[in-house]
């Protein structure tokens, strides 16, 4: 049965993102190439966002991201350079 996910009470929190890719153990879709593409985005992406990217691994069909997410939004002066 499915339950109701915790809510950080905290000026922040922490974040363990993964995903994974399908298909099967002869198909692995991140390759080297694809590996440092997805690692370029990330950091560019990274900049944009307000979220701190900790730690990255890049496996050949998952990745995990750790991450933290401030409690506070971005003024709006940061979010303009952000976005700029």
């Amino acid at each position: 049965m499915r339950t109701a996910r915790m809510k950080a009470t905290t000026a922040g929190c922490y974040y363990h993102l993964i995903n994974r890719a399908v298909g099967t153990r002869d198909d692995r879709p991140f390759d080297v190439i694809e590996k440092h593409k997805f690692l370029e985005l990330v950091k560019s992406l990274s900049a944009y966002y307000t979220i701190e990217i900790l730690a990255v691994a890049v496996l050949s069909n998952h990745f995990h991201i750790v991450a933290f997410a401030p409690g506070e939004p971005p003024s709006a002066e940061e979010a303009a350079r952000r976005y700029n």
